[in-house]
């Protein structure tokens, strides 16, 4: 008996071993499996974290594209071109490293940016940014754009179309780039609003001789309202090619102005002022800040030549009061308090020989919180010109119940009111100086994935540490 049970017990120890070790076996196995893991964990952060800090230094060299300013910290200049270099010492005792070079010149740069990991090991990202340099677009890319709505009263009736004033006056027929005569009006006479609410675009009587541009939902149009271009079959109420469902855009704030040396005409209330110099034949800028502008009853303001006016307060013009651009001049006001022009309203004479040009009358607004200004536009006559305020509630409506705006808007809501026309001046579009104020635009970013593509910093930079 004693022997048997001997042999039971040392079967039992030897089955008790085995399955330790295989124990043992999987637990080492599996801290092993755990540990490579949590390498491989660690070294997917750093390279994200290089992917990171690459794109950082991507972002640094696009500013410094676009503003043309390689002169700040970290930027020297290469034979290959502008090159940037920022390291970072953190408390744990990690170093990172952002560089970034130009190359291919400055109409068609080429940004190659690396962010750099210094540990045990060390890990690098790269990626090319490839741009290409178009002309700017300015502020005005299409006609009446709004944040939040834009709204046709149910009463009002009138059309939208475009123009383009640097060819001549609307509707006439002009000679365009190519030569050929062509009758000054476009189908180009969009509207919109980015806003996804439902009837965030009312058109109701309106005929829209252009694009109705939304945000995922359908504009609101009454029995006689009409999208429609020149290709639209007729009895269509509503071209589907001219609405735009996807309509986005992004407004950008405006500073108001704090200008030194910039000239005061008293607190902007005289009735017969006059801005700018009319006997100054280079037409030097003059700037000139108010606390307040109120004109009133027949007032009659004049600008000459390149004015500015900086308008801390409220801008008003009541009764028949009219501000008159002579012959040639130029203006832009920025407010930054509720701006309301009625009465004769701002008149745009033009240039000297010429029709009106949108582009010599631009209006700011610069209240920096949604719904903060008020913009009314009720003057008798015609508005040549565009009005730029992200944030301002904008009310348009003729003298009387007609009325007529040639240029364009971009405000935080819209209203028409009235009987009244809108002709959109593409134009507003590009700026005057064309190829002189080109800006960047982003063609192709992407990793840096073939180690032939990759660009040897320690060309431009002796020291990685």
């Amino acid at each position: 008996m004693k022997t048997k049970l001997t042999k039971q017990s040392g079967s039992v120890v030897i089955a008790v071993v085995i399955v330790v070790l295989i124990i043992a076996g999987l637990v080492g196995s599996y801290l092993q499996l755990t540990v490579s893991e949590n390498r491989a964990a660690v070294r997917n952060l750093m390279f994200q974290g290089a992917m990171n800090i690459a794109e950082a230094a991507a972002e640094e060299a696009f500013r410094a594209i676009n503003l043309d300013d390689f002169s700040g910290p970290g930027w020297v200049q290469t034979a290959q071109g502008p090159a940037f270099r920022l390291v970072e010492q953190f408390e744990n005792g990690e170093t990172q490293t952002l560089h970034a070079i130009i190359l291919d010149g400055a109409d068609r740069p080429n940004i190659v940016a690396e962010g750099r990991i210094h540990r045990n090991p060390e890990v690098s990202r790269q990626v090319r940014v490839i741009f290409d340099r178009i002309p700017s677009q300015g502020l005005f890319i299409e006609g009446l754009i709004a944040k939040d709505s834009i709204t046709f009263a149910g009463n009002a009736s009138g059309g939208a179309d475009s123009y383009n004033s640097r060819w001549g006056a609307y509707n006439e027929y002009v000679v365009d780039p190519n030569g050929n005569t062509v009758r000054n009006r476009f189908p180009n006479g969009s509207i919109g609003s980015v806003s996804q609410e439902n009837e965030s675009v009312e058109i109701n009587h309106w005929e829209i001789f252009g694009y109705a541009m939304t945000n995922n939902t359908d504009p609101k149009l009454g029995n006689h309202g009409r999208v429609y271009g020149p290709e639209t079959p007729l009895g269509v109420q509503v071209d589907t090619d001219r609405v735009v469902r996807d309509f986005y855009a992004e407004f950008e704030n405006v500073e108001h102005p704090s200008p030194t040396g910039a000239r005061s005409s008293a607190d902007g209330s005289g009735n017969n002022q006059r801005f700018g110099d009319p006997n100054d034949p280079e037409g030097t800028e003059l700037v000139y800040k108010l606390d307040s502008f109120s004109v009133s009853g027949q007032a009659d303001v004049m600008v000459y030549n390149d004015v500015t006016l900086i308008v801390d307060g409220d801008f008003s013009m009541t009764g028949q009061s009219r501000m008159t651009l002579a012959e040639g001049a130029r203006l832009r006001i920025y407010a930054q308090g509720d701006f309301r022009v009625g009465g004769g309203g701002i008149i745009n004479t033009g240039r000297p020989g010429q029709h009106p040009v949108p582009a010599d009358l631009i209006i700011f607004g610069t209240a920096q919180t949604e719904g903060a200004q008020e913009f009314r536009l009720h003057g008798n006559a015609e508005m040549h010109g565009a009005v730029y305020a992200p944030n301002a509630d904008l009310s348009l409506q003729g003298g009387g119940g007609t009325g007529a705006f040639f240029g364009a808007a971009v405000a935080n809501t819209i209203s028409v009111n009235g009987t009244y026309t809108y002709h959109f001046d593409e134009s507003l579009r590009d700026p005057e100086d064309g190829d002189a104020n080109r800006r960047p635009v982003m063609l192709e970013w992407r990793e840096v994935i073939e180690t032939t593509d990759t660009f040897d910093f320690s060309t431009v930079f002796t020291s990685d540490g």
